[in-house]
């Protein structure tokens, strides 16, 4: 039986409650109570990485990927980083080998290579991409979903008027409460045969991403911050586009946007200086796993409310694969899910 698929899983359930009956636990001392003449507390800081269209394209670089993640983790903070995909994570190219899609995994999707290095990586979350249903519905529910150690999140995918998926999940990133929202994009049924999408409809992604966050706005301990992760494109230009909508559109309750699909690199910003919501990041990073978005967002140490951000797309690491697998235990982890799958599938290029 499927949950309610508007409440984030029961883990994040327990963390709200907690929240509400603890919210001193979690606050920073508020100036109100500290001694005069201490200094006031620091901003808090908190790091969102995402990674776009991956689409299997596990590799030679799949170290330098996993290790530009990881670099990004120590430089902000183990506790204060959240890393996010923006859906197509499985796509076409799973070790680079034109037998090794989905089709060649469908019956054994606990070995799905892929899955098993988002895994290690400790993704929080993903939005559900179109490719991602080139397997079909079911192994996407079913042995996909079990498998991954992420929330799959789409709020505009319905079947008989039901969401599919979940709306959104919520994590605890530098003491503060973060919900991810996920959505999906409408061309979902046009690059997918009907038989594989199981009756599932795509509606209007911004609508539904604003009607979420609308709601846990309305909760009676909202989070302090609000994400969305969008599997469509978001490109700089005016108009009523899907694209435009996203940027000019999409709720100012949301804090953050990272888009994926059309495979663009979306920083810098600022497409209309004059309005609120384009000041915020929005972010695309490519696709392939060439690059890892990044949004630092900045609150207020008392209140918890955004008071600052920057994004940028951060390149691939430098340094050798043998010392980001001597440094990063879950780049090692990386490289022996790849080895294996190599192993078992053929020379990765």
């Amino acid at each position: 039986m499927l949950r309610d698929p508007l409440l984030p899983r029961a883990r994040s359930l327990r963390a709200l409650t907690l929240l509400a009956v603890a919210p001193l636990c979690l606050a920073p001392l508020s100036v109100a109570h500290a001694d005069e003449g201490d200094p006031p507390p620091e901003p808090i800081r908190i790091a969102l990485l995402g990674v776009n269209d991956f689409e299997g394209s596990l590799g030679a670089s799949t170290v330098k990927f996993a290790g530009t993640i990881e670099q990004l983790r120590a430089e902000h903070g183990e506790d204060n980083t959240l890393l996010l995909l923006g859906g197509d994570n499985l796509g076409f190219n799973t070790i680079g080998h034109p037998t090794l899609d989905g089709n060649a995994f469908a019956g054994n999707a606990d070995i799905l290579p892929t899955i098993e290095v988002m895994n290690a990586l400790d993704v929080a979350a993903t939005a559900v991409g179109n490719h991602d249903y080139h397997y079909g519905a079911g192994p996407l529910l079913g042995e996909f979903a079990d498998d991954a150690e992420f929330s799959w999140l789409s709020a505009n995918t319905y079947k008989s008027n039901a969401r599919v998926f979940a709306a959104y999940d919520t994590f605890e990133v530098g003491g503060v409460q973060v919900a991810v929202i996920g959505a999906t994009t409408r061309d979902t049924p046009l690059v997918n045969p009907q038989a594989l999408l199981a009756g599932h409809k795509f509606l209007d992604p911004v609508a539904d991403v604003n009607a979420t966050a609308a709601a846990l706005k309305a909760l009676p301990d909202p989070p302090e911050v609000i994400v969305a992760v969008y599997h469509e494109g978001a490109k700089f230009t005016p108009g009523l586009s899907t694209q435009a909508r996203i940027v000019y559109n999409t709720s100012a309750d949301v804090d953050a946007i990272f888009t994926a699909h059309t495979h663009g690199v979306y920083p810098p910003l600022d497409a209309d200086p004059g309005s609120p919501v384009t000041t915020r990041p929005v972010i695309q990073s490519g696709h392939g796993g060439t690059m890892v978005g990044e949004a630092v967002l900045t609150l207020d140490p008392v209140t918890h409310e955004v008071i600052g951000a920057t994004q940028d797309n951060k390149p691939l690491a430098t340094a050798s694969d043998a010392t980001l697998i001597a440094q990063y235990p879950r780049v090692a982890a990386v490289k022996s899910i790849v080895d294996a799958a190599d192993a078992n599938w053929g020379p990765v290029p």
